[in-house]
């Protein structure tokens, strides 16, 4: 289909904001990363400013994409600090008692967790982490 002349000035409005954002430029070389710039533009969950930082882009990214609930925050910090050991450790696979611990510290549901996406529990056959 032939593009309308409205998407056709959307388009070349939304090239002209990832040219003037060096953050924004360097996302969009990543597939993966245009496409959720692209969904963000779209759903017109941005900011205009030229000063938007990667950090801004991924937190709208994540905040438009994840299904946070009334715990949102907790929930992100909860995350965080999951993040945080991952790297520490240097491991990605937990056993659902490691787990437990943020669970109650910031007193949320392990499904709650699961329902983003990020944390994935694989079942026992694949030797995953909640057994």
């Amino acid at each position: 289909a032939v593009p309308t002349g409205e998407e056709v000035n959307n388009y070349k409005t939304f090239l002209q904001y990832l040219k003037s954002n060096a953050s924004l430029a360097s996302a969009g070389r990543i597939p993966f990363q245009l496409q959720m710039l692209c969904c963000l533009w779209e759903e017109k969950i941005h900011d205009q400013s030229e000063g938007s930082t990667t950090t801004d882009i991924y937190r709208a990214i994540i905040d438009h994409m994840i299904p946070f609930g009334d715990k949102e925050e907790e929930i992100k910090l909860c995350l965080g600090e999951i993040a945080l050991h991952s790297i520490q450790s240097e491991n990605l696979v937990f056993l659902k008692e490691n787990i437990v611990q943020y669970i109650e510290r910031y007193s949320i549901e392990l499904e709650a967790l699961i329902s983003t996406g990020i944390l994935v529990v694989l079942d026992g056959k694949r030797k995953n982490i909640f057994q």
